[in-house]
């Protein structure tokens, strides 16, 4: 019995508890009370009191996250949620979709956040998190101080184009964190590409090759006067390289070897810069208006030219015309062209070596070169070189071409004197008859008398031209017999005319003291040149330690204990006294004239001597100037 009277009560007590929990969710006045106190009671109230805008209103004022749980028709009303907002920021975050993409409300949360210090010092967190970055406003304001937070802005707000618009004016590195299909949009594009030509690289594949988004890349490039890149997106686009190639024909180096098979950016870049043919696609190196256009801007673009198009006579004369020498590279039919070799020969005569053999022995041809270099005679065909007026053409122009003259015409004393008043040296080439001819020589060796050289061992032996020959150049006394490098007359006559001749006289004479005084008249560094016997003699050392004392050191002790040696050393240099002998530093007369020149002398003096009253007199009075 009892235990039917308990279970009576609990299921009372349940049903009490029931009615309760009844009342606190759907009874207004109950509810109210409730969150007042506490307004997180709003999850526990029915969906009609959570509807309801006063209790919602009280459960806000306690706690404004209570609008978590108020009905999504209360989280989408902007009074309710600014109520929410006045209170606690943070509160944003339970606000319908609607309303935290909304305007208004993005402006309010900027201005809270710029009048409340607590909440600057939390900007960073603030902003770092997700829940703000779906309000346009926000995100914006927040661009201008962090520019990258547009990174962690919401999918929705990226996909937003005109979001995105106002994001890429801030700053044009927004583009890169747009959605796949707003970097699919060439408008968008467009409008960043106008601040920053690097969005490119963020762009679809379809626009990085968009021909009409590279042109207006290019007109970027090209205001500021750049005509160059390293992106390769750009030097993938054609229309970029189309355009920068009328201004940079070498870009067609960097662009990808897909463009350098175009034919329209291949005309544009080798007009701008003919040497871009050296880049352009095989194919196209053998089309003849490219190759054409190439070698008229610069005719050394002639060097990348197909085989075939230097056989081309358009192409050929273009070139040699610019640059006879390109001759070298033509085709076999071209260098056998009349027309052509004319032209290149006159633009420069060194052409004329690569004509073919046929046009080589064409008189007028091989006049025309060697009247503009004479040693083209070289390359003259047989038939061409017995011709007496094409060779003194050439002589004319200078005489080194004797060398390849015609072995007949060598012995032609017009020839020959032709040549040597054009280039004394050019005599060695002479045939050996007029080497031999003393009245030749004799004429000759007044103007250069170093081509004794070139003539027999009688010529050089005969004194009466040796004369005339050192005469003229001292140094001919170098191709003289032996017997006259000793002729007392012929060696003067030399080392007058240059000192340095001296080297090439006999033993005999480079011992004797004027003839070495002679050659020092020039130079006084000729003494070297002196015999053995003048460089063992007083003479010889006195000669040296009077151009420079401190010699000295160099000589044997017998020069350094001799006074007459020492005084004309220290007299030069005082210091040398260091190199006399002991018994010489202490004769005064070499002292005084040592510290006369040097005072500093006055330390190599011997001890009996430093305490003398001329002596020291000197020194001081030296010392003290």
């Amino acid at each position: 019995m009892s235990k039917m009277k308990d279970k009576a009560i609990y299921i009372n007590d349940l049903r009490l508890i029931e009615q309760a929990t009844y009342l606190r969710k759907n009874n207004f006045d109950i509810a109210l009370r409730s969150v007042k106190s506490r307004g997180s009671a709003l999850s526990h109230l029915s969906e009609k009191l959570r509807d309801d805008r006063k209790i919602v209103t009280e459960a806000i004022k306690n706690d404004p996250n209570a609008i978590e749980f108020a009905s999504d028709c209360l989280r989408n009303d902007k009074e309710i949620a600014l109520h929410a907002l006045e209170k606690d920021i943070f509160s944003f975050q339970y606000l319908s979709e609607n309303l935290q993409e909304d305007n208004d409300i993005g402006q309010y949360i900027i201005k809270r956040l710029e009048q409340n210090d607590k909440i600057k010092f939390n900007n960073y967190l603030l902003y770092k998190s997700s829940m703000f970055l779906v309000n346009k406003e926000i995100v914006l304001h927040r661009m201008s101080k962090n520019p990258r937070i547009i990174s962690n802005a919401s999918s929705k707000l990226k996909d937003d184009k005109s979001f995105m618009i106002q994001a890429i004016e801030i700053t044009p590195i927004s583009y890169q964190y747009a959605s796949t299909k707003l970097r699919d949009d060439k408008e968008l594009l467009i409008k960043v590409l106008i601040h920053d030509s690097y969005a490119i690289n963020y762009a679809s594949d379809k626009l990085q090759k968009d021909y009409e988004v590279g042109k207006l890349l290019a007109k970027e490039y090209l205001k500021v006067g750049t005509t160059s890149s390293s992106n390769e997106v750009l030097l993938n686009n054609e229309g970029f390289v189309y355009e920068i190639a009328k201004f940079n024909g070498m870009i067609i180096e960097e662009a990808h070897y897909k463009l350098r098979g175009v034919k329209q950016i291949a005309i544009n870049a080798v007009k701008q810069n003919g040497l871009a043919l050296e880049f352009v696609s095989p194919t196209l190196r053998n089309d003849k208006e490219i190759a054409f256009a190439a070698v008229k801007q610069n005719c050394f673009a002639f060097d990348f030219c197909s085989d075939t198009l230097r056989d081309d006579f358009d192409i050929v004369s273009t070139a040699v015309i610019k640059n006879g020498m390109l001759l070298r590279k033509a085709g076999k039919n071209m260098q056998n062209n009349e027309q052509v070799a004319l032209m290149a020969v006159k633009q420069n005569a060194d052409a004329f070596q690569f004509l073919s053999d046929r046009l080589r022995n064409q008189k007028h041809l091989a006049l025309i070169a060697v009247s503009r270099n004479g040693l083209m005679l070289k390359y003259a065909g047989d038939s061409v070189k017995p011709h007496k007026f094409i060779v003194l053409e050439a002589i004319k122009q200078n005489g080194l071409a004797l060398e390849f003259v015609d072995e007949s015409l060598k012995a032609n004393i017009e020839v020959v004197e032709q040549a040597f008043y054009n280039s004394f040296i050019s005599f060695k080439y002479a045939c050996d008859s007029l080497k031999n001819d003393k009245r030749i020589i004799e004429k000759f060796v007044e103007k250069c008398g170093l081509i004794v050289e070139h003539t027999s061992v009688d010529i050089r032996n005969d004194k009466n031209i040796a004369l005339k020959a050192v005469k003229n150049n001292g140094l001919a006394l170098n191709y003289l017999s032996n017997r006259l490098k000793s002729d007392i007359d012929i060696v003067t006559c030399a080392v007058n005319e240059n000192g340095e001749s001296v080297q090439f006289a006999g033993e005999e004479l480079r011992n004797k003291k004027e003839i070495i005084s002679l050659a020092m008249k020039h130079k006084f560094t000729n003494i070297k040149y002196a015999g053995k016997l003048f460089k063992s003699s007083v003479d010889y050392v006195l000669y040296k330690v009077n151009e420079n004392g401190m010699y000295l050191q160099y000589e044997d002790y017998k020069w350094r204990d001799d006074k007459g040696v020492l005084l004309v050393a220290v007299k030069n240099n005082g210091l040398s006294l260091y190199y006399g002998s002991a018994r010489l530093r202490c004769d005064k007369e070499v002292v005084l004239a040592a510290i006369e020149n040097n005072e500093y002398a006055y330390n190599y003096v011997c001890n009996d001597l430093k305490y003398d009253c001329d002596i020291l007199d000197l020194y001081k009075k030296k010392k003290n100037k």
